[in-house]
This record gives C-alpha cells, structure tokens and sequence, in this order.
C-alpha cells in the first residue's frame, strides 16, 4: 500500500465515520466555503489556497450544525500518524465559522472540530499492531459572524461534487451558481428497492450514479433560494426510508440521497 493510497482511504474511513456516528449528512470542501466567505481563517496563511493550512472539509449534521474534520492515513503502525495529526489540530484550529453554527452540546461549542486519521498495518509486515482510527477533537471555538443569515452553499458544493463525480460538471457549476437548473437531469424517474431516483451520471467502477427523485426535485426548483430547509426535510425524511428498506448488494444510497446502482 503506498502513501497516497493510504491517504485516500483514510479519507473515505473518516467521511464514513462521520456519516455513522457524528450524524454528518453533507460533506462540503472547505476550500469555495472560505473563497465565499463562509468561512474564515483563524490566522491568514500566506497562501491562502494552500490545503496545508486549512481542513479538507466541512460536515452538515442532520440537525443544521456543522463541524470541520481534517482526515489523514499512514501505513505501519501508530506512531506513524503522530505528525500527520499534530498537523491536521492545526489545519482545523485554523479555520472559523461564519455563516453556519458550530456543533454545540448543552447550548457550548462541543466537538466541532474533529481530526480523524487511520494507520493500516500491512499483513506480515505489523504482525503486533493492527490496522486502527484515531479520532482527536479539538477545543471547540465557536462561531464569529452571529449576524449573518444561514447559508446553504456547503449543500451546494457538497452535491456539485457528487455531479461532478456523475459526469456532470455543467450541471455542478450551475447548483453552485445558482443558475436555473429546470429539466437538467433528463432522464425519467424509475424505481430501485422501492425508491424512486433519477441517473446522474456513470460510476466509475460500473453501474450508475443516481440521486432520490423528490431530492432531484427540490434541487431543480430551488436554483437561486436557500435550499437548507427543504433538503433537510427530505433528507430526514429519507433516512427513514432507508431504515425500512431491505439491503441488497447491486444498490447502495448514502443518507444525503446520492446512490450507487451497481451493474449486474
């Protein structure tokens, strides 16, 4: 397993976790977040584009508040992370909230900053560790820019990339424009383990990538409002759907409606 590799799946373990256990539903770069001002640096970084001095991304939970999460990934054993995450507490300690509310526990900024990093231990090569997460949380900061209204660009830019990822970089570019985006998914509804989607785009790996049709729907109507409440009420309401479904292996949707329909 090479360095990049690990990186990359380190990525994938952290966004699952968050998903899992932390109630994160949307996951948004934070890079056009701090472009848009929704975002602002704690200490102004000489280049400010520069992703060593700020955390990869921002989550939504499926209560509105957010958190900002730095993910990293070694191969070996644990103390091969020990810079890799020292790092990563600065990244996310480097950035501030300023459209959007901070995770809080009894009304207290709590867990709103989270550095996640995995070390994968290679079999006959680690034989007395094994392949662990490590989850750090910062001191929370809190929240800047009380007297700006609520934003919804992280579900823009979260859902642009799943577009892109689909194929789809005009229709991206649009949602994060707010540009009309009336009949822009073509393809007519259909039904998969009792859900009806509609296609995005191919998947990469085979298969197709599909999004909920009622979700589809509001992104649609929704071109130049706020989309945060009508996304929110779907995407709860879907997570109930989910719930009841029966799992088969040709068809996987995550709890922000974006779905993978596998060949076969």
């Amino acid at each position: 397993m090479t360095t990049i590799l690990a990186e990359e799946i380190g990525v994938g373990v952290a966004v699952h976790l968050a998903r899992t256990f932390l109630d994160v539903v949307h996951v948004a770069d934070v890079a056009p977040l701090l472009q848009a001002g929704d975002l602002a640096f704690t200490t102004p970084p000489v280049s400010p584009m520069s992703p060593e001095a700020r955390p990869d991304y921002l989550g939504v939970l499926k209560s509105g508040e957010c958190i900002l999460f730095e993910a990293k990934g070694a191969v070996g054993t644990a103390g091969r992370l020990k810079k890799p995450l020292e790092k990563a507490e600065i990244q996310v300690d480097n950035v501030q909230f300023v459209k959007h509310s901070p995770r809080t526990v009894n009304g207290q900024p709590c867990g709103d900053r989270i550095v996640m990093g995995t070390h994968f231990c290679v079999d006959g090569a680690h034989a007395k560790s094994e392949t662990t997460t490590i989850l750090i949380d910062p001191p929370g900061r809190g929240r800047v820019g009380d007297d700006f209204p609520p934003s919804d660009l992280p579900l823009r830019v979260a859902y642009a990339k799943a577009f892109n990822f689909g194929e789809r970089p005009l229709v991206a570019d649009a949602l994060v424009r707010r540009v009309d985006l009336s009949g822009v998914f073509g393809a007519p509804e259909f039904e998969v383990n009792g859900l009806s989607v509609r296609a995005v785009g191919p998947f990469l790996w085979g298969g197709v990538l599909v999004i909920d049709a009622r979700l589809a729907a509001i992104l649609e109507q929704g071109a130049r409002g706020n989309l945060s409440a009508a996304v929110a009420e779907r995407t709860n309401r879907l997570q109930e759907e989910l719930s009841t479904l029966e799992e088969t292996p040709y068809f996987v949707m995550l709890n922000n409606g974006i779905g993978v329909l596998l060949d076969g």
